[in-house]
């Protein structure tokens, strides 16, 4: 799965620094999360000093991840200590980790690594392990755990296990292959447990995050000319939520909804993120519609399933029911209608 010439040069690169960096994409995930939280832990057994930067801070339903918890969320961190190298994890771009000036961050003499999926990957990295086959970043963490000589521990099993097994929706996702199924079975023999992974992220959801459900499921809207299924969640609505990490688990929550809808379609989550923006995640089951490619002409990226994009401005309901993307792009608005 990894290339061998890459994955020996990024094991000299880690093994040979004293200080690392590790980043993962805003509103982190699963697989960032576990793949940040696996790697960290690796570092942490060598004796290097680790650093994390999350500007959204640990989502609660990840709370059993190790490190995760000692995340700084200042930017002004990231200039202000010397790293040797720095490691972005599950993110298709810079601007996607929320640092489009990273390289005026860091020291011109850091190396940058680059480790993910995703197929609108930039190759942004001096070293670039990318593998758009693969089902997860933590997927080709553990292979490349594998090609270096090295069995994860329990605790690093679970966090790759984390990551594997929420981006595939627990072996549900056209993205499981037999790889996966074999990448698993490994991690399980060193400890994981896809049962306290699956209790954690499905279970014990609040009585608010439902209503928010509730509300955006009722508000589900066919939209024939364009062939798709669309809904939104508003700041409003978000206000009812006890804080902003709740609403990544809204959001996937929704999302993960949509796609058990009968027929191969188009589904479209539209939300109001706090910082005036709305998060557009896109989710078909149709092998002849390419989300990442809907979502890339909107400033985005992601997977063939499963992408999504961010736009400034905020929603707005009309008269018939439906909403709308109140903008100062009138050419983004433009692009918005011509594509959906």
């Amino acid at each position: 799965m990894v290339d061998k010439v890459i994955a020996k040069k990024i094991d000299t690169f880690l093994r040979g620094a004293s200080r690392v960096l590790l980043l993962t994409h805003q509103k982190p995930d699963g697989d960032a999360l576990g793949s940040v939280s696996a790697l960290a832990d690796w570092l942490h057994s060598r004796g290097t000093e680790v650093g994390i930067y999350l500007p959204d801070g640990q989502p609660t339903t990840f709370w059993y991840l190790p490190h995760i918890d000692k995340a700084f969320t200042d930017k002004k961190e990231i200039s202000n200590q010397n790293w040797d190298v720095v490691v972005c994890l599950d993110t298709g771009d810079l601007k996607h980790l929320g640092l489009p000036d990273l390289l005026e961050l860091i020291d011109p003499t850091a190396t940058v690594i680059n480790i993910d999926h995703h197929d609108t990957n930039k190759n942004f990295g001096h070293l670039n392990l990318v593998v758009p086959t693969a089902a997860a970043a933590t997927e080709i963490l553990n292979a490349w755990f594998n090609q270096i000589g090295h069995r994860p521990t329990q605790v690093q099993a679970m966090c790759l296990l984390t990551g594997i097994t929420t981006d595939t929706g627990f072996f549900t996702h056209r993205n499981t292959s037999a790889e996966v199924y074999s990448s698993c079975a490994e991690l399980l023999r060193s400890g994981a447990s896809i049962k306290t992974i699956h209790g954690n992220v499905t279970q014990g959801k609040s009585l608010l995050t439902l209503k928010v459900w509730g509300k955006a499921l009722a508000r589900l809207r066919m939209i024939p000319r364009w062939g798709v299924v669309a809904t939104v969640i508003t700041r409003k609505d978000m206000a009812e939520c006890p804080d902003d990490t709740a609403e990544a688990e809204v959001s996937d929550g929704i999302s993960n909804i949509l796609t058990t809808l009968a027929g191969d379609r188009l589904c479209l989550l539209l939300r109001e993120q706090s910082d005036g923006t709305v998060k557009g995640s896109l989710r078909t089951n149709s092998d002849l519609i390419d989300a990442a490619k809907l979502a890339k002409l909107l400033g985005g990226g992601g997977h063939q399933k499963a992408a999504g994009f961010v736009t400034p401005g905020k929603l707005e309901e009309l008269a018939d029911g439906s909403w709308q993307i109140i903008t100062k792009s009138k050419i983004k608005n433009k692009k918005v209608k011509n594509i959906l």
